[in-house]
């Protein structure tokens, strides 16, 4: 995903914020994932959330691919529609790894 979005964004510099999100969200993974599995805690796997973002962001990435003279004001749409979704996603985790109803289960467990 990175490196479509990074190509993709050369061509199309609107997508900058798509990436900047993309990144966030998977910094933010990383960093929470590490930090909780030294506490012996793990999400037990990927959120729904996170693989209708991925479903939906690769979607939006091929159309423009196969589409290279798309008009901007629909590269504009698809933007918004990605960075919504990676908002989404990244709120879900947030609230999975740090919310009330906490996801997390032990790494014993498993």
């Amino acid at each position: 995903q990175l490196a479509l979005i990074l190509s993709l964004t050369a061509r199309y510099p609107v997508l900058y914020p798509v990436l900047a999100l993309f990144l966030g969200k998977e910094v933010f993974q990383c960093i929470a994932l590490v930090m909780f599995a030294r506490k012996g805690k793990v999400l037990p796997g990927a959120l729904m959330a996170g693989k209708l973002c991925t479903t939906v962001l690769f979607s939006s990435l091929i159309l423009l691919v196969l589409f290279p003279e798309i008009r901007q004001e629909a590269v504009l749409g698809l933007t918004v529609i990605d960075a919504g979704f990676l908002l989404y996603s990244l709120f879900s985790y947030v609230s999975a790894y740090f919310g009330r109803k906490s996801c997390l289960t032990d790494l014993n467990q498993e």
